[in-house]
């Protein structure tokens, strides 16, 4: 959506079809700052605590740097995105002719021009979406024994996505614009979710022993479901008579929710620490021991237990070691920081 709306005639005089323009686009031009502030405002906080929590808890962990990483380039991205957006919209409300003088300016035909994304925020936003495309690929990769055959339909979703951003740096996407992309990263992210939760469900013999599956499958789907709603909602929204819904908040929302999901999902382990996840027992996990899986026989994995004892079943042997070995349950770099400190 691109308009110029011109709100006083030549004698300085609101006309009523300049005045209905002008209302609309001014009632635009706030729903935007709106939106993008509340959730920039929220992402920033959010940002702070998770950060600070993360590298005081753990920078020792063997997820750290790829997960910190993570943070980092997330937040960046929202925040020039953020900049983008408020940038786009100090520059909506403008005099046709500038004027040196108040009197002239005053006097002067002013214009709302409503162009609620330029191309570099479609850029950015598709440098996000690809972002947390790629890690979700990366987890499924992992928890799946890094079997490139399980993420090959994932693998190229994402190579379409990377293909849109230079069609729409060149201008030969103008038709469709952000439509694609989120199409495409829609089913990304359902599909390697859907693949992640399976393969934890086929290891729920050795989960179940060590009562993780729940926890393990319910954190999968919550920390990916606003993401996937934000996406489902914006992509809905442009058959049903919504069209303008995407132009207009799409990219700034797209980013801070990207953002705000991965530092929530990381918030949410770092405090299950502080607060001391307990085991079925009702004791705290120890803290000088974590179990982590190890691929021994891919076809006959164990669980092996303090006291030597095996179990068949699972997807990998569950074995009791040292905090420090950097060993991991899933694989997941981010699923494992809140499963390896259950209690058996």
């Amino acid at each position: 959506m691109s308009d110029t709306w011109g709100a006083l005639d030549t004698d300085g005089a609101l006309d009523a079809e300049g005045a209905i323009w002008m209302g609309q686009c001014w009632k635009t031009l706030q729903i935007r700052l709106g939106i993008a502030s509340a959730t920039y405002g929220f992402m920033v906080m959010l940002a702070l605590v998770t950060h600070w929590t993360f590298i005081a808890r753990y920078w020792k962990h063997y997820s750290f740097k790829i997960i910190m990483t993570m943070l980092i380039l997330t937040f960046t991205l929202a925040t020039l995105e953020f900049g983008l957006t408020i940038t786009n919209i100090t520059r909506s409300f403008i005099p046709a002719v500038p004027s040196p003088t108040d009197e002239a300016l005053m006097s002067g035909t002013f214009q709302c021009t409503n162009s609620p994304t330029t191309r570099p925020m479609e850029i950015i936003v598709e440098l996000q979406m690809l972002l947390g495309d790629c890690f979700a690929i990366y987890r499924c990769w992992l928890v799946w024994g890094k079997r490139w055959l399980v993420v090959l339909v994932p693998n190229l979703l994402a190579v379409l996505l990377f293909v849109t951003i230079p069609l729409l740096a060149m201008r030969t996407l103008n038709d469709v614009g952000l439509f694609l992309p989120i199409a495409v990263s829609l089913v990304l992210n359902i599909l390697t979710t859907v693949l992640i939760i399976i393969r934890l469900w086929k290891a729920r013999s050795n989960l179940i022993q060590a009562n993780l599956i729940k926890p393990a499958v319910w954190f999968i789907i919550q920390t990916g479901l606003m993401y996937h709603v934000t996406l489902l909602f914006l992509f809905i929204g442009l058959f049903a008579g919504w069209a303008d819904v995407l132009p207009m908040i799409g990219p700034n929302l797209i980013t801070s929710i990207i953002a705000i999901e991965f530092h929530s999902l990381v918030l949410q382990v770092t405090l299950s620490k502080t607060l001391h996840h307990l085991g079925e027992d009702n004791t705290p996990a120890s803290s000088d021991e974590e179990f982590a899986m190890r691929e021994e026989n891919p076809k006959q994995p164990r669980i092996v237990w303090g006291d030597g004892e095996s179990v068949q079943g699972g997807c990998g042997g569950l074995t009791r070691r040292r905090r420090d070995d950097g060993q991991a349950l899933t694989y997941d770099p981010v699923v494992d920081l809140i499963l390896t400190r259950r209690a058996v």
